[in-house]
């Protein structure tokens, strides 16, 4: 059901507005893409990490990176949580020494 009188540029207004969150908000986020880069390492098999890892990294992956290269909070929180998960794999795949 449409809304009558709606401004097109409403939705837009409120997708910026919701970048602005809550520190505990963009906490739960940050823990949310480094459980998704712990699940990514979990799932993969050797072989496909070891051909990831020289293909390059999407536009999302780039922002991502930016992002924690410019919020010290940020990237301390996702180290810590992927850290020892992903260096597992890694070392059990050959990845590292």
């Amino acid at each position: 059901m449409k809304s009558a009188g709606r401004n097109p540029r409403e939705s837009s207004n409120a997708r910026h507005r919701s970048v602005r969150l809550h520190p505990r908000a963009r906490a739960a986020r940050r823990l949310r893409a480094a459980d998704k880069v712990i699940q990514k390492y979990q799932m993969s098999t050797c072989e496909q990490l070891k051909a990831q890892k020289d293909e390059p990294k999407s536009d999302k992956e780039k922002l991502a990176i930016d992002f924690l290269k410019n919020d010290t909070r940020a990237a301390d929180a996702f180290i810590d949580k992927v850290a020892a998960p992903v260096a597992r794999k890694m070392f059990a795949c050959g990845l590292i020494p």
